[in-house]
């Protein structure tokens, strides 16, 4: 996991976005983010990440997520197995282990959104 930059790095991240729907998207979520969590984002290289924790591996985001082409990837570090009933009220989109590939913005329920982090935020981290 790289180390994370400043806070005043995130334009950055940003602007890096080609796509403007997509850094729309990004632009809404990173508010959304930092509602529920309550921090100020940093970036950990491609990943725009708010909170962090000491693992036994080094330091990591607590939460966070990136623009990729194919649109934005959410990071909540806990199993998505454990946010069935959240991931089901957002319409079930594609997930890894720890990430959820997230369609446009303007597709989901934002309060479904919003849950879905919040719980993740309350589960231990895995």
């Amino acid at each position: 996991m790289p180390t994370p930059l400043p806070p005043d790095d995130t334009a950055a991240f940003f602007d890096a976005i080609p796509d403007a729907a997509l850094c729309d998207d990004a632009r809404a979520l990173d508010a959304l983010m930092r509602d529920v969590t309550g921090e100020t984002p940093r970036r950990w290289g491609n990943i725009l990440g708010y909170g962090r924790y000491q693992a036994a591996t080094g330091l990591w985001l607590r939460t966070g997520f990136a623009a990729r082409r194919s649109g934005l990837v959410l990071y909540l570090m806990v199993p998505t197995e454990a946010l069935a009933s959240e991931l089901a009220a957002l319409g079930r989109p594609k997930t890894g282990k720890g990430c959820i590939y997230l369609p446009a913005l303007s597709r989901l329920d934002h309060a479904a959104l919003r849950r879905l982090v919040h719980r993740a935020l309350a589960l231990p981290l895995h």
